[in-house]
């Protein structure tokens, strides 16, 4: 390509200089109001407006137009038309720059590169647009050291990761996709913190959104769904979740993460995770899946239908709160609280599990509070085995309908302390059952309607009262 088309569009370059209150209606081929994107980009006061006209090959315009740096006061918008515009080599997107394409705009990378566009120690931002690294870019956005906004957009097609943010980037989205990408539509670690609002990571081939290595993440009203489409097979050990959050921070409200093939949030190494008011369902393993060390409070949320356990908080160091959370219809377990790991249930409702509602196994520990429901288990309503250990301190607790025991306090070392009364109703075997030299000190509690006795020991299972 010859220098004459970049000549002529940094002359137009000069001659647009506009503000948010004056700035003309763009020709047709530039439909997007400039306004809402600069709105959206957090671009204010005077900018510059650059404009490529032309469909087809359009690298040699954009890279001189995002080669050099702009000012603070006089940020520059590049804006691309409406259609399907070729790429062939990766876009590095200068300092106070801003990439505005037509909703109609398709960005295709024709030839392959480390990244579609990249941002390095910039403040700039992209909006509007589908953005295609069509399987020759590692990622279609890639950010560090760098204040990114992006918005409006499509990603798709990384051979890696979609979108991604290191070295401490500050990076916001809002309204964006990001889908088909061979790893994680989203990607964010080393330090980096995430604000996305309005975000669709579907149909990734791992996770919907990956928050690693001290990145901190807050997200709300968004999808992380249908991910982990290279899984097949078991999914013991493998990485396929809607959110996956390792040695990180994340607050997630409004969200749905379900029918991922792992799990709709796997929550690993130390991490401080808060899920409020979402959807966890239908994930081929556990709604919520943790390992050792994790702090997380799951509150006003549905966990239903994941085909191993709603909620599983394990391992040594792991605290789990559930609040007013449902858990239904899981294959296994509700709740399932092994090796060391700890929960916490406050004003929820366990029921139609697969197994037991609640599982408490190898040295975990459940603290149940006040007005929880465990009901219409396939077997138990709460077990306690393997020396774990479990406390009841608040009222209005029903255990019922479950189609075997509602409570059981089995082996040696386990041991379960009830000081409040709990109402054990219409279980179709014992009310509360402690058996194999478990224990259980207990006030007195309702039963109503089980079948057998109210209180069975049995192998040396021990019953004190309080």
């Amino acid at each position: 390509m010859t220098g004459t088309p970049q000549r002529r569009i940094v002359t137009v370059l000069a001659a647009t200089t506009a503000t948010l209150a004056s700035f003309a209606i763009a020709p047709t081929a530039h439909a997007v109001d400039l306004r809402d994107a600069t709105s959206a980009l957090a671009v204010g006061g005077r900018y510059q407006v650059m404009r490529i006209s032309h469909t087809g090959d359009i690298t040699a315009e954009l890279a001189a137009a995002t080669k050099a740096a702009a000012s603070a006061s006089q940020p520059r918008v590049v804006s691309l038309p409406a259609g399907t515009v070729k790429l062939t080599a990766q876009i590095r997107v200068a300092n106070n720059v801003y990439l505005v394409a037509d909703p109609g705009t398709t960005v295709v990378l024709s030839k392959s590169a480390d990244q579609l566009l990249w941002f390095n120690a910039v403040n700039a931002g992209v909006y509007g647009g589908v953005w295609d690294a069509a399987g020759k870019a590692s990622s279609v956005i890639g950010t560090k050291a760098s204040t990114v906004r992006v918005a409006n957009v499509t990603v798709r097609n990384a051979k890696k990761n979609g979108i991604v943010g290191y070295a401490k980037t500050q990076l916001t989205l809002s309204d964006v996709t990001s889908t088909g990408n061979a790893n994680d539509g989203v990607y964010v670690a080393e330090a980096s913190r995430l604000t996305a609002s309005n975000v669709r990571a579907v149909k990734n081939r791992r996770n919907g959104m990956q928050l690693s290595s001290g990145a901190v993440g807050t997200i709300t009203d968004s999808a992380l769904d249908n991910n982990g489409l290279a899984v097949s097979g078991s999914t013991t050990g493998k990485v396929g979740h809607g959110l996956g959050v390792a040695s990180a921070r994340a607050t997630v409200s409004n969200t749905s993460m379900s029918s991922n093939k792992v799990c709709g949030a796997s929550l690993t190494g130390s991490v401080d995770v808060t899920l409020t008011r979402s959807t966890l369902s239908g994930n081929g393993r556990h709604g919520v899946g943790t390992t050792a060390g994790v702090k997380a409070t799951v509150s006003d949320s549905v966990v239903s239908g994941n085909r191993y356990n709603g909620v599983l908080a394990s391992g040594s160091g792991t605290q789990v709160r559930l609040a007013r959370v449902t858990i239904t219809g899981t294959s296994r377990y509700g709740l399932s609280v092994p090796s060391k790991g700890s929960a916490t249930l406050q004003g929820s409702t366990i029921t139609t599990s697969g197994r037991s509602n609640i599982s408490v196994s190898d040295k975990g520990s459940l603290s149940v509070d006040s007005d929880n429901r465990v009901t219409d288990g396939k077997a138990e309503g709460i077990t306690v085995t393997g020396k774990s250990k479990l406390t009841v301190n608040g009222t209005g607790n029903l255990v019922r309908a479950n189609k075997a025991s509602g409570l059981v306090v089995s082996g040696s070392g386990t041991s379960g302390r009830i000081t409040k009364s709990v109402t054990f109703e219409a279980n179709r075997k014992y009310g509360i059952l402690v058996k194999t030299k478990g224990k259980l000190a207990t006030v007195a509690n309702s039963f109503v309607k089980n079948k057998s006795a109210t209180i069975h020991k049995q192998s040396g299972g021990k019953v004190t009262k309080i």
